[in-house]
């Protein structure tokens, strides 16, 4: 049998040495206990590691998920020593924790290469992320495509991401024009893009309430 690669999203303890970890992988997301984890000697030790990706061969027991091997691993998890590179990975992490449940290779593509990606800004590239995902999980909102129009605010609607004066949500046009150039310039240079802090926020809380509409 094949060893199917798995991204290890978070470990906590689940005993004295045992661990509960969150994989990702060709499965879904799957939750496995590793017995013994802990302890030097045995094989899982320092494999499940936050971030890491593995070639696991796994069987249920139930409910249980118990690991039979670990054929390959790539040790992402040291790429996390720099402070900001952990924070991008977390919160990929996060997001996977979040909204993925069920297999998908170009979702599972997306969040690997992310994981090793270069990162000028955290907070424009986890906007890239996120739109990058809404593209990929065939979600895109239209206000990508649409003009914008004057006033203090405009209205967006979940179910689309269509401007509609009785939109759900309603942002500043900033906000959108934001998300507008960040679409425009995914598999391309972004380094020379800025924005402000807040106005990234507010776009990232724009996108998650989008997304949440969609895979809840």
């Amino acid at each position: 049998m094949k060893a199917k690669g798995f991204i290890v999203l978070k470990r906590s303890l689940g005993g004295d040495y045992d661990l509960l970890c969150t994989l990702y992988g060709s499965a879904g997301l799957i939750s496995l206990y590793v017995r013994n984890a802990l302890l030097p000697s045995n094989q899982f030790f320092g494999v499940f590691e936050p971030f890491n990706v593995v070639g696991l061969e796994f069987f249920q027991r139930g409910n249980l998920t118990l690991p039979l091997d670990v054929k390959w691993i790539k040790r992402y998890s040291y790429m996390a020593k720099d402070y900001r590179r952990f924070i991008w990975m977390s919160n990929l992490a996060a997001f996977a924790l979040k909204y993925l449940r069920f297999y998908d290779d170009r979702v599972y593509e997306l969040l690997e290469k992310s994981l090793t990606r270069d990162i000028s800004s955290p907070d424009l590239d986890i906007l890239r992320f996120k739109l990058e995902f809404t593209r990929i999980y065939g979600i895109l909102p239209k206000f990508l495509h649409q003009e914008l129009g004057a006033g203090k605010s405009l209205g967006v609607n979940l179910k689309d991401g269509h401007i509609s004066p009785k939109g759900d949500i309603r942002v500043r046009p900033a906000v959108l024009r934001l998300l507008q150039r960040v679409y425009t310039l995914l598999g391309k240079d972004s380094k020379r893009l800025k924005a402000h802090k807040n106005l990234c926020k507010d776009a990232e809380k724009l996108l998650d309430a989008y997304i949440e509409y969609h895979v809840r």
